[in-house]
């Protein structure tokens, strides 16, 4: 059964901006399932 390689975007929190409120990036992120 081969590999296969997933990509996927997960939120991650980035920071705080000039209001107090909270700033996600999305983070592609491969998973590989074995």
């Amino acid at each position: 059964m081969a590999n296969m390689i997933t990509k996927t975007n997960m939120p991650f929190l980035a920071g705080i901006d000039d209001s107090g409120q909270p700033v996600f990036e999305s983070l592609e992120v491969e998973l590989l399932d074995q």
